[in-house]
């Protein structure tokens, strides 16, 4: 049975005109369409998730934002699927309310559609915004108006991130140049131009007005007219600085006056990058021409992260004279087109001196890669009186001298003998490195090879070597192949290992078929493996 109000419209089949009768079906569906919203409402609001405080609310929501928009930056990822967080506001009438009102929910801008962009700039009201475009061979023509809109709007800027991907001819100055004003809320400042080859170079009128409350200033592959441009704030705790190649002219190249002054006025900072960017002018006659200011380093007392590379090995030792830093600061220096280690002496007395310290003590963990894109690299962990981890990376782009001769030169100056942890993914090491260098490594305990090395395997199989009698105090050998690749390693004796009860393990990384034939080990990889679980045997 319906209630009287729709049985009479059942009813009335013959009593009323066709469009009478609709009508008046269309206005009573109407009714209870209203009723059964209603009904939704109310027992909605009788659940549990209802019942939570809007501000636990609003926190979930955000959590939900981030978490489908934490992969922002990457341009394979659909833009549909950055904005599946406004799901939330679909739930219930409650939650849409909720929403609406948690202004910050809707300050984190995106840009993937102009129309919703236009949207939650509304929502946002007065709040600060946070601009973070990732440009992907975007719809420009519809992008330009809005995103200057937005950077015009400086009072209000908290965070901006672009970042330029090549292939992408989205013309960034005119647009930036909407930002002249004063940006007293802005913390963070980053743009990176990922184009080949990069042309972008940020205008003098962007952040003309300032930008007080600065905390971290990004921008990699950059052009930069002028050092003095640069919005380096007392507040500023992270800077990185790079240019497109070593080989560009850097006009925001600072002098030494400059740049010292520049670091003297951020006591807080805990990132510096500098790439191409030291002076390249005479120290002495900055030492000298400052006599009476320049007395002693900069104290960067904060610093964790020191990044520095640079054409000229002079500019990166002397920039060593420039500062001090903590003892645990993570120190990356990359050394362009090397044809000896003349410099390697001077430069860790500059760096030891610039922390304080007589030596860097022995080494733990040696990570060699390369040469690969042109680079070998030497990761060292070096240990600590006090405990904490330090770790020094050394990269040398585009060197003359081999691997091994690399190794063998900062031997002089990193203590070896403590290694216990030895990877390496260089074919470049000839077997004298493997069995003058690392055979004395009596602390030895775990060796990665991520390709296989022929020199390590003749290595090991030369009689009577000492590498014979280091390698039984191995815990963990493991090697990644290559596709289709075999390998035989014959310098292992089961028998010791057993009697010794050392642990010791090989490793083959999508292991298909192995064999073991007496002291040596064989197999092959698989092409494409479906898993990555490896398989080992105790040797």
């Amino acid at each position: 049975m319906f209630v009287a109000s729709t049985q009479a419209l059942l009813a009335a089949r013959t009593n009323l005109s066709p469009e009478t009768h609709q009508r008046r079906i269309d206005d009573r569906t109407t009714e209870l369409q209203h009723e059964i919203r209603a009904l939704k409402a109310c027992r909605n609001s009788r659940s549990s998730a209802v019942a939570l405080p809007a501000e636990i609310l609003s926190l979930v929501f955000l959590l939900v934002s981030q978490l489908y928009r934490g992969s922002e930056g990457d341009p394979r990822r659909p833009a549909r699927d950055k904005l599946h967080w406004i799901w939330v506001t679909h739930v219930c009438s409650h939650w849409r309310r909720v929403a609406l009102e948690c202004v910050t929910l809707w300050t984190d801008l995106s840009f993937d559609n102009p129309g919703f962009t236009e949207l939650m700039l509304s929502r946002a009201r007065s709040a600060p915004l946070t601009v973070t475009l990732t440009t992907v061979r975007q719809s420009h023509s519809q992008m330009h108006d809005i995103l200057r809109r937005v950077l015009a709007q400086s009072d209000r800027l908290r965070t901006i991130t672009i970042r330029r991907y090549l292939g992408d001819t989205l013309d960034l100055p005119p647009i930036l140049k909407a930002c002249s004003r004063a940006a007293p809320a802005l913390k963070t400042l980053s743009i990176c131009d990922e184009g080949i080859p990069a042309k972008f170079e940020i205008p003098q009128q962007f952040l003309a007005g300032g930008s007080p409350v600065l905390e971290s200033l990004e921008l990699p592959r950059c052009r930069v007219s002028s050092w003095d441009l640069l919005p380096l704030r007392t507040n500023l705790t992270s800077l990185k600085l790079s240019v497109y190649s070593s080989t560009d002219a850097n006009p925001a190249r600072p002098s030494w006056l400059g740049l010292s002054t520049s670091l003297g006025q951020i006591p807080l900072l805990q990132t510096l990058h500098l790439s191409h960017y030291l002076p390249h002018a005479d120290w002495q006659s900055f030492k000298s021409q400052t006599a009476l200011e320049w007395t002693s380093p900069i104290a960067l007392h904060r610093l964790r992260d020191l990044m520095l590379s640079d054409t000229s090995t002079t500019a990166i030792i002397d920039f060593l004279r420039l500062i001090s830093q903590p003892l645990t600061t993570k120190i990356e220096i990359t050394f362009h087109g090397t044809d000896s280690l003349e410099f390697i002496h001077p430069f860790f007395v500059k760096l030891r001196a610039s922390q304080h310290i007589r030596d860097y003590g022995p080494a733990q963990e040696l990570q060699i890669e390369g040469p690969h894109y042109f680079e070998t690299v030497a990761r060292f962990k070096l240990h600590s009186p006090a405990g904490l981890d330090r770790h020094l990376v050394l990269r040398f782009e585009r060197p003359v001298l081999t691997t091994g001769k690399i190794l063998t030169g900062l031997e002089e100056e990193v203590d070896y003998s403590s290694i216990s942890r030895l990877e390496t993914e260089s074919e470049e090491l000839p077997e004298e490195t493997w069995t003058s260098m690392f055979s004395s490594l009596t602390t030895l305990r775990e060796i990665y090879l991520d390709v296989y090395i022929d020199e390590f395997s003749a290595a090991l199989s030369i009689a009577n070597h000492g590498w014979l009698s280091s390698t039984r105090h191995l815990d963990t050998l493991r090697c990644e192949l290559r596709d289709e690749e075999t390998f035989a390693l014959s310098g292992f004796h089961p028998g010791v290992k057993r009697q010794t009860g050392i642990n010791t393990r090989y490793h083959l990384a999508h292991g298909k078929r192995t064999q073991l034939h007496g002291n040596a080990v064989t197999g092959t990889t698989r092409t494409n493996p479906k898993s990555d679980d490896s398989m080992g045997w105790i040797l």
